[in-house]
């Protein structure tokens, strides 16, 4: 009775909601994996997105950037969920009680994860995680490289440390020509050389040459 009602419980979920519970395991294999082999606690976060706030105070790295960062990520953020805008304040007020700036930034994060592209950005890291995890680390990106490098996944040697390739994707639809401008905006970045991975994304490249360079002598 007891499984058959679990199983009742699971198929009343919705797929973003199945999406979130396997992205925070395979979160939970990640920061197992980062803390034995490169000493990180907390790697990645229950979304499965590189964290920056654990990093702050790490050897090798600028405090001041890394708030610097924190403070431009959550710029974009209040800029695009309107939490300035009067309208969007007395909107999330009357729908969800809430008037705080940082509430309504909560809740448009909430929102955002549920959409296509969100999933999306889900479903590749599990996909990926499932069939290459004996041999690469699969997360996603920070959220500064979201918003400022147009990266989504992130992809890591286990060996070696070394990051393989890092990508974007965008869901689309017929009606829509995000496609279009994503397009655009990479053949943009590839007459540039290319995006570049902020400095919270490989830490842990740091840390494992240091212990590799410890073992050597």
């Amino acid at each position: 009775m007891e499984k058959s009602l679990e199983q009742n419980l699971e198929k009343q979920k919705k797929p973003w909601e199945k999406l979130r519970d396997l992205t925070s395991l395979v979160s939970q294999e990640v920061n197992s994996f980062a803390k034995e082999e490169y000493g990180v606690r907390g790697l990645v976060d229950e979304h499965g997105l590189i964290d920056i706030d654990r990093f702050i105070g790490a050897p090798g790295y600028s405090d001041e950037q890394l708030i610097k960062d924190k403070e431009e990520i959550y710029k974009r953020e209040v800029e695009w969920s309107g939490a300035r805008d009067e309208n969007t304040r007395k909107f999330y007020a009357s729908e969800y009680g809430v008037e705080t700036e940082r509430d309504i930034v909560r809740l448009y994060l909430q929102k955002k994860e549920r959409e296509k592209n969100g999933q999306m950005e889900m479903f590749v890291a599990a996909l990926f995680h499932k069939i290459l995890k004996d041999d690469f680390l699969i997360m996603r990106a920070s959220a500064y490289d979201d918003y400022i490098n147009g990266i989504d996944t992130v992809m890591v040697n286990k060996k070696t440390g070394d990051i393989i390739c890092a990508f974007d994707e965008v869901h689309n639809h017929e009606e829509s020509d995000r496609a279009d401008k994503k397009v655009e905006k990479i053949k943009k970045k590839a007459k540039k050389g290319g995006s570049t991975l902020s400095i919270e994304s490989i830490y842990f490249i740091y840390r494992r040459r240091c212990r590799n360079d410890l073992e050597e002598r």
